[in-house]
């Protein structure tokens, strides 16, 4: 395993491959475009301010890796395992994310609208004031997660376990619930963001 790669402002392409196998590489401002990573193995790396352009991740798993106001537009994402990663700022709007799997992490501030995480396991996840607009989260696990002021509006709560989560300032009102599962806390934040007056 490579290990401590640190590159600023470099391109990455199909004729300058990143490593597909890396431990605590930092890359700042750097350009991922047009890569087909294949069962990459990245640990404790950090990329600050990158972009990935037409990059496509099959397989791999990224760990304890910080992904730092990145964009991943126009990437994709196709059964892909980010374990422990921070990605406080990043937008992967526009992104392919067929098989995405988030265990643990901070996503705070990150764009996820439109996502797919029917039945996901978003449990304990950092989501502060992530935009998770129009996302399917029918069945999805997201007890013990921080949702503070994170935007759901047409988002499909079908089914899933709010309960431990924290909800404070979540506009509610466009949010699809049904058979969604909260406890007494996200019910009074639920109740407040449509407008309820609580009768203490």
């Amino acid at each position: 395993m490579e290990v401590s790669l640190k590159t600023e402002y470099e391109v990455f392409s199909p004729e300058h491959p990143a490593p597909e196998q890396m431990e605590s590489g930092k890359f700042y401002r750097c350009v991922f475009r047009g890569l087909e990573l294949e069962e990459v193995r990245w640990k404790n790396c950090v990329f600050d301010s990158c972009t990935f352009p037409f990059t496509r991740f099959r397989g791999g798993i990224l760990e304890k890796c910080a992904l730092l106001n990145c964009v991943f537009e126009d990437s994709a994402f196709f059964s892909t395992l980010l374990d422990r990663c921070k990605c406080t700022g990043s937008s992967f709007s526009g992104a392919k994310r067929t098989g995405l799997i988030l265990r643990g992490g901070d996503y705070s501030y990150c764009a996820l609208q439109q996502s797919d995480f029917r039945k996901g396991d978003l449990a304990g996840l950092s989501l502060r004031s992530a935009d998770l607009r129009q996302s399917d989260l029918r069945q999805a696990n997201l007890t013990g997660a921080d949702l503070t002021g994170a935007l759901l509006q047409q988002a499909d709560l079908t089914g899933a376990d709010l309960s431990g989560a924290r909800v404070e300032g979540v506009d509610f009102r466009q949010v699809k619930m049904k058979n969604t599962l909260v406890g007494l806390e996200q019910a009074v934040e639920v109740a407040r963001s449509m407008g309820c007056v609580l009768d203490r």
